[in-house]
């Protein structure tokens, strides 16, 4: 299958920031900083974030800032490793990285990434398991009869991986929208449609969830150009390329049963 490497050695949150700058165009800003940040230009080259307190409480903060800047991320934020599933655990440090280009639809790009190390492999893996409990339960499905292709867990290395295409995402978005019909007896002319022209040809989504011995790997991308801004995340991991894992339709209905398109239409209020 070789979705992941074989090592479960995890590396510390400082070489995966050093990577992130020498591969990207990143720069280092701490979180105060980061959040007062407020015109999306400022995210074009990448902000990159290590800490070593308050882990839980800054990655709430974060996944709140970064899905507020797109309605797809927003939408796969319901189902992401977040701050809910590593509150309980004893955490050391860990790494933020948000980059955001706007070129034209060609172009477009969103990446946003948590590598988070926990005191030990024992926490990080019951930290995971956490998470994994609560997606199957939200999404009414059990993980471990899942497709190895996208779901693994196995003596502290596991991942989940949730990977969209264009085709995907406008149908659950068309679902959501058949639903507001036949449930309201009709819906606003031309809001169906401006959601869909968000999504053009290319559009693609990955959510990775990535445990490795005492660290966990949460990162999001979308990308019209095959996902070659999130190779150097996809490279440090040992991972093959997350674009081309097929979840199958199991994984899809559950998502349109969770909300996804809803999601999607629908930018949560302050």
């Amino acid at each position: 299958m070789g979705s992941v490497s074989c090592s479960s050695n995890s590396i510390h949150p400082k070489k995966f920031r050093d990577m992130l700058l020498e591969e990207t165009s990143a720069v280092e800003y701490d979180f105060s900083e980061f959040k007062k940040m407020d015109d999306e230009s400022m995210f074009s080259d990448g902000v990159v974030i290590y800490e070593d307190e308050d882990i839980a409480k800054y990655s709430g903060e974060f996944d709140k800032k970064i899905s507020q800047d797109s309605r797809s991320v927003f939408a796969m934020s319901h189902y992401e490793y977040s701050s809910e599933d590593m509150k309980d655990y004893d955490i050391k440090d860990a790494v933020f990285y948000f980059a955001n280009t706007d070129e034209g639809d060609d172009n477009d790009c969103f990446t946003a990434a948590k590598y988070i190390r926990f005191d030990n492999r024992e926490q990080a893996q019951a930290s995971f398991e956490d998470y994994c409990d609560r997606i199957s339960t939200a999404w009414d499905f059990k993980l471990s009869k899942m497709d190895e292709s996208y779901y693994s867990l196995d003596d502290y290395e596991g991942y989940f991986i949730v990977t969209m295409n264009q085709e995907v995402v406008t149908g659950l978005i068309n679902s959501y929208f058949d639903y507001v019909r036949k449930a309201y007896g009709g819906e606003m002319a031309g809001v169906r449609e401006s959601y869909l022209d968000l999504y053009g040809d290319g559009f693609e989504i990955t959510m990775v969830t990535y445990l490795k011995g005492r660290t966990i790997t949460s990162a999001i991308c979308w990308d019209y150009k095959g996902g070659d801004v999130f190779e150097p995340i996809v490279d440090f991991l040992g991972m093959s390329d997350p674009f081309e894992v097929d979840n199958g339709m199991d994984i899809y209905h559950s998502i349109d049963n969770a909300g996804f398109g809803e999601y999607i239409v629908k930018i949560e209020e302050e």
